[in-house]
């Protein structure tokens, strides 16, 4: 028998394993997995790292959205304009479709705005149309930190010194005043009208807003209702403001001005040593972008570029070439004044690879009786195939069929042949001519693989070898007593006398005067071949004044035929009494009497100069004094000059003489001193000297002259002989020089700024001299090919050399062989001008240079088109996904190729967008816009559970995480607007409207769905709690309007919202911070209820 026993187990109820059931892991669409093992630490880690890349993708996915944006209201259209001067009776402008402040307003302002848009619309979405505080807490935070800390960056970035201004005010005052009052309405909707919920006709309001916004901008900055509109030009399509083309409204073909631009800086960097054409090419494309006006997405586009380790939208120009880099940004003049032309050292065989052909020499030179000039050509580089070249010559100051046989042949060079020889023949016309020049000059057939050399064109001078001479006064003064009807001034011709040539001359009153004393004027003079000496003949008029002593001068300029002017080109005349003529009358035969009876006319065609022989001592009954000399010279620095008086006649008395020096070129007190003293004979003494001291100021002076004069004592019983006047001349024992040009042509290369044409200065360098300079077109424009005119050149004392600079402008012509001359006239401080007076300048081709240029100009298009931000391929985008900076792998960074493998999965799966340039960009619109809102509820999620985790409400991670990770690519794009744009409207000026679309879209779209949801559902409104979004709110406004007024006052203080003096800006700058800040703490304090502003009702 066995005992059954009853066994009672008790249970004790355990709970139920969830491992969905943790803290922080209600989001819309995380956690994907359950995380209820990880620890916090983990967990925090794992998503503030994820909400990081997830605000790069973002930034990336946006710049695919910008890009259609930007295809999108870049669309154009063409229209015709009637044109009576144009083909066809019109002209076709294209005309932007989108206008630019509604393209702002709208899908710009969008595409900044997008993630805090979408993230406000998938928040209400998911939490089922039940209001969140993530999305609006974000709008008013990114609001906040655009208004306050990206001004202050802006403020602060600009350069010491620099400013930048709002320029289009009214949609400025237009987009701030709907800002602030775009926040008041939310204020007014949540506070006042219906506290705590958002009634229908409030969601669709506020949703109205956004497109009434977009059409008062437009008014403003059409002057609707603002001012009288301005009539327009043929040339504008709509309405233009300040009656200029604005970017809707351009005309065709826009490019041409860049490609210009493109093409001169081009020329100008390719005249540099040692820079690759790959980093000049940049350096172009880069200047090219930075001058372009971009709205404030494209500077967006570049901040997350940079950010991301993509293709920069401006190529980086590396640190080797940074001086060259900011010469460029000079205006073009200041450029010409630092450049300096640089001479190419290429190897233009490339390794002895291509045959290289050029002359032998770059000049030759050949009499003209010669007949034939030889003209050597090389073959160097690659000499074992046959190559040819085309020989032509091409005129310079010597013209074909005149001065010498055109000539126009291809020479053929054999294998191994290194050495070809032209002759061209030279005309001997038996004529006088100044030496003259032509061209011989290399073209290369289009087949030959050949190189030319760098002495492709060789100059040819034909060198006269005949001498005109040079002409000059055979003295420097002349005396002529006035008892001669005319003065007869002889002028030499010395150092040659071959050809026919004349001179010009003129006279200058100095005491006489021409008309009254003398018949002076202008005058040519001209000498026959071989003629070495001619007469200026100047009238003389009679006098009635008892003491006669006046001067003319004349002066020689503009010689003729070849002849120069020799240093004595200006001569002193004196006209002097002649105090016997009163014995003439007495004295003169009948025939005398006779003539004086004809009428003055006949009288003067009658007369001739006579030499007077009167006995003044009337049989040695009276003394007689002169000087034993009519005239004396004396060298400058010798000191003193000696005059000699001797006395004839009666001996055996005494007799006294007054001696006194009058002035002729030579000055008293300058040039010598005065002497005016009475010199006494005694008994039987003849003779008498006088020293009188010459100044020597070590100055250069061309020679000068005084007289030296007797006169009688009024008790002297005596009489003065015919020698009673006597010239000292003071000989200067420097030597100007002779200034002429060094050759009579120049070849000049176009790849230099300027040409510097040398003036020597031979025969002496004494002293300061001068001599003017004037430009004459011949094929060359002056203003257009060449900067031309008139100057001076001015030699120090012992400088023999000076050049005159020419500078030389651009010329986009494919051949350039373009000619002007210099001339020399009017030369001073005693130098006189030699043969070459003047000079022919040609420009001429520099074919390496050309390509080089072109290479150059090529790069730079190979560069600016993959900036375009529309025109991407899908093989284009998927290379630069793949490749660090897109690419350009030299100017990548160590930060480039650490944020490249940050998102290279990013990019990669970005790069399936369809690219821009399909449909019009709108495939791309679509499809970017809805990856943002896919990757903005991932955002969502990651920003609500990392705040859960480390202790933050979601109205905090709002305003300080989300806001700052969705506004960091505004803060870089505007911060480069502010340095790169010449305004501020891109960089500040359109934060405001950024902000206004945040309000209406942000929360009007987001409203209006919730409204229409519960209204079909419950029939009842919305709920909104006003709590902290309507603290927050007031806030912000509050602190926006200190920080518009802050920017009025700093328009009307420093005169621009941007930069300024140093100290002031940085306080301003520090306003707005603390503001934000301040906003920021508020915000906080409020959402933790450390402060408790009761805002609305329960």
């Amino acid at each position: 028998m066995s005992n059954a026993t009853n066994i009672t187990i008790a249970t004790t109820p355990y709970p139920i394993f969830d491992p969905y059931d943790y803290p922080c892991n209600e989001g819309i669409l995380l956690p994907v997995i359950s995380e209820y093992t990880w620890s916090a630490g983990a967990r925090c880690f794992l998503y503030l790292l994820g909400l990081l890349w997830c605000f790069l993708a973002v930034a990336i996915v946006a710049d695919i959205f910008m890009c259609s944006i930007e295809r999108i209201t870049s669309k154009t259209r063409i229209v015709r304009m009637p044109d009576n001067n144009s083909p066809g009776g019109y002209r076709e402008l294209e005309v932007k479709v989108w206008n630019d402040t509604v393209a702002n307003l709208s899908l710009l302002a969008l595409g900044t705005s997008a993630p805090e848009i979408m993230l406000s619309v998938i928040e209400i979405v998911g939490n089922n149309f039940v209001a969140g505080e993530l999305g609006p807490g974000t709008i008013v935070g990114s609001a906040a930190f655009n208004l306050l800390v990206i001004s202050a960056i802006c403020i602060v970035a600009i350069p010491e010194g620099d400013t930048r201004r709002i320029t289009n005010v009214k949609v400025f005052g237009v987009t701030a005043t709907i800002g602030i009052l775009a926040y008041v309405w939310v204020a007014i909707v949540l506070l006042a009208v219906s506290p705590n919920v958002v009634e229908m006709w409030e969601a669709v309001l506020t949703f109205i807003f956004f497109p009434l916004l977009i059409l008062v901008a437009y008014l403003a900055d059409k002057n609707f209702c603002i001012g009288r509109k301005k009539r327009q030009d043929m040339d504008f399509v709509g309405i233009g403001m300040n009656g200029k083309v604005d970017e809707e409204h351009r005309p065709l073909h826009p490019k041409s001005e860049e490609d210009t631009e493109i093409l001169l800086l081009a020329k100008e960097l390719g005249r540099i040593d040692d820079l690759p054409p790959e980093e000049a090419a940049k350096m172009v494309a880069n200047k090219i972008q930075m001058e372009k006006e971009h709205d404030r997405g494209w500077y967006r586009i570049n901040a997350t570029r940079c950010l991301t380790g993509g293709r920069k939208l401006i190529p980086k120009v590396l640190a080797t070439f940074k001086d060259l880099y900011k010469r460029i940004q000079l205006p073009e003049d200041e450029r010409r004044e630092a450049s300096k032309a640089v001479t190419k050292h290429v190897d233009h065989s490339e390794g002895d690879r291509k045959p290289v052909i050029e002359f032998t020499a770059a000049e030759v030179a050949v009499m003209e009786n010669e007949g034939k000039v030889h003209v050597g050509i090389r073959r160097r580089g690659k000499k074992d195939i046959p190559v040819s070249v085309r020989v032509e010559t091409i005129n310079g100051t010597a013209i074909s069929g005149e001065d010498y046989k055109p000539f126009d042949q291809v020479i053929k060079f054999d294998k191994n042949e290194e050495l070809k020889s032209v002759f061209i023949e030279i005309v001997d016309d038996f004529e006088w001519e100044p030496d003259e020049f032509f061209f011989v000059k290399l073209h290369l057939e289009p087949e030959a693989n050949a190189s030319l050399g760098n002495m492709s064109i060789c100059q040819v001078t034909i060198i006269n070898d005949d001498e005109p001479g040079v002409l000059a006064f055979t003295k420097p003064s002349f005396v002529i007593k006035e008892s001669g009807f005319r003065a007869l001034i002889p002028v030499g011709r010395t150092g040659g006398a071959d050809g026919h040539v004349s001179v010009k001359w003129r006279t200058k009153d100095i005491t006489a005067i021409n008309g009254k004393d003398y018949k002076g004027g202008e005058g040519e003079l001209l000498f026959d071949n071989q003629e070495t000496s001619k007469c200026i003949d100047i009238p003389l008029y009679e006098s009635n004044k008892a003491e006669r002593d006046e001067s003319f001068a004349i002066e020689l300029f503009e010689s003729d035929g070849g002849a120069t002017l020799g240093k004595l080109t200006k001569c002193i005349i004196t006209i002097v009494n002649d105090e016997a003529a009163e014995e003439i009358l007495f004295l003169a035969p009948e025939r005398l009497y006779k003539r004086i009876q004809l009428p003055e006319d006949e009288r003067r065609e009658a007369s001739k100069a006579v030499t007077k022989h009167v006995d003044h001592s009337e049989g040695d009954r009276k003394p007689v004094i002169e000087f034993t000399a009519a005239e004396v010279a004396v060298m400058e620095n010798e000191g003193k000059v000696h005059v000699g008086i001797r006395r004839r006649g009666k001996k055996d008395i005494p007799v006294s003489v007054r001696v006194e020096t009058i002035n002729g070129t030579a000055i008293s007190g300058e040039d010598y001193k005065p002497f005016d003293q009475v010199i006494k004979f005694d008994k039987n003494e003849e003779l008498k000297s006088v020293f009188i001291e010459i100044v020597d100021d070590f100055e250069w002076e061309p020679d000068e002259f005084f007289f030296v004069k007797l006169h009688l004592e009024p008790e002297a019983n005596a009489s003065l002989g015919n020698m009673s006047i006597c010239q000292v001349t003071i000989i200067n024992d420097d030597e100007p020089g002779v200034l002429a040009f060094t050759k009579p042509s120049f070849v000049i290369k176009e790849s230099g700024f300027r040409a510097l044409i040398p003036v020597g200065r031979t025969g002496g360098a004494d002293g300061h001299v001068s001599v003017k300079w004037r430009t004459k077109d011949i094929t060359a424009i002056n203003g257009k090919d060449y900067m031309g005119g008139e100057g001076e050149l001015l030699f120090d004392n012992q400088e023999t050399s000076k050049c005159i600079d020419i500078p030389l402008y651009e010329s986009n012509k494919a051949e350039r062989d373009e000619s002007f001359a210099i001339e020399l006239f009017e030369s001073d401080g005693g130098a006189t001008l030699g043969k070459l007076t003047k000079c022919i300048i040609t420009i001429v081709n520099d074919e390496e240079y050309n390509g080089l240029v072109s290479r150059i100009v090529n790069l730079t298009k190979d560069n600016l088109d993959p900036l375009q931000l529309e025109k991407s391929t899908y093989v284009q985008q998927f290379y630069v996904a793949m490749n660090v900076n897109g690419g350009d792998l030299e100017s990548a960074t160590f930060f480039d190729y650490i944020m490249h493998f940050c998102t290279f999965f990013w990019k990669i799966l970005f790069a399936f967008i369809p690219p821009a340039q399909y449909l019009g960009g709108w495939p791309a619109f679509l499809v970017s816009l809805g990856v943002i809102g896919f990757l903005t509820a991932i955002i969502g999620d990651l920003a609500s559970i990392f705040g859960c985790l480390i202790g933050l409400k979601d109205p905090v991670t709002a305003i300080t995480l989300v806001a700052l990770g969705t506004s960091m690519p505004d803060t870089f794009a505007s911060k480069q607007a502010a340095l790169g744009e010449k305004t501020a409207d891109s960089s500040v000026g359109n934060v405001n409207g950024s902000n206004s679309v945040n309000v209406f879209l942000g929360l009007g779209l987001p409203w209006l769905i919730a409204c229409i949801y519960w209204q079909i559902k419950t029939g009842e409104d919305f709920a909104v709690p006003a709590g902290n979004l309507g603290f927050s709110v007031i806030l912000f406004t509050s602190c926006a309007v200190i920080a518009i007024l802050l920017l009025i006052i700093r328009r009307f203080t420093v005169g621009a919202e941007l930069g300024g003096p140093v100290v002031f800006k940085y306080i301003c700058a520090a306003i707005l911070v603390s503001l934000w800040v301040f906003y920021v703490l508020m915000s906080s304090l409020q959402s933790y209820s450390i402060i408790n502003v009761k805002i609305g009702s329960s």
